[in-house]
């Protein structure tokens, strides 16, 4: 921002005088003292002015931590496993920020529910809402080898018609899992030997597999 000069600041406060109807300095030849109205108003204006500026930056996001109510909704699983656990630190950092957690296996209605943020799975359906993408989450067909030595492994999507499925029904359309290898694209039907809406009962039976594949050795293997 440039400077301004004495003249146009002289006249600046000349028209505001006139306009406030009051004197706000003494001016003799060598000094400019401020009146009793002059010092009051100063001190009004320049509370205004930081206000202002604060309201901005709240406005903004970009004042110094974060503030308000904040509600955000995601799934009872991906919110233990991915949100809980960092909210101790995000909670420090912004400790005048009240954050609500709307946890539901469902896809709530976000105007309905008052909902700041929500954390999505999948495709977002056509609407309104401002999306942004943040991970990437890969989905995988697995079974326990008992069950393998069962029924057989399956070769192809296929095969998954001849097979029992545990079908997660949450987002609807749980017979129909797509698959894809490079193109073209292929898809599946597959029968429900069981089914649910949560997450965390889909993926019980698999717990000593998936920590398996964590193992500090490596993936645990059958001979």
């Amino acid at each position: 921002m440039g400077s301004v000069g004495q003249p146009a600041v002289s006249k600046a406060i000349a028209q505001l005088e006139e306009w406030l109807g009051v004197k706000l300095l003494l001016r003799t030849t060598r000094t400019l003292t401020p009146t009793e109205a002059g010092n009051s108003f100063y001190q009004r204006a320049k509370r205004a002015v930081e206000e202002t500026d604060e309201a901005v930056l709240a406005a903004r996001g970009t004042a110094v931590g974060l503030s308000g109510k904040l509600r955000v909704s995601a799934a009872v699983c991906f919110a233990r496993l991915h949100i809980v656990p960092r909210l101790p630190v995000f909670l420090d950092e912004h400790p005048n920020l009240e954050l609500e957690l709307v946890l539901d296996d469902r896809n709530i209605d976000l105007v309905e529910e008052g909902i700041d943020v929500a954390l999505r799975m999948g495709v977002l359906a056509d609407s309104n809402m401002t999306a942004r993408r943040i991970a990437e989450a890969r989905r995988r067909v697995i079974a326990t080898p008992a069950y393998f030595s069962r029924y057989g492994i399956p070769k192809a999507p296929a095969d998954l018609l001849a097979h029992k499925c545990l079908i997660y029904t949450r987002d609807g359309g749980g017979e129909d899992w797509k698959f894809r290898k490079k193109p073209p694209r292929s898809r599946s039907g597959c029968k429900g030997g069981s089914r649910s809406r949560r997450p965390k009962v889909c993926a019980q039976p698999f717990s000593p597999i998936w920590a398996s594949r964590s193992h500090p050795n490596g993936p645990l293997r059958r001979s």
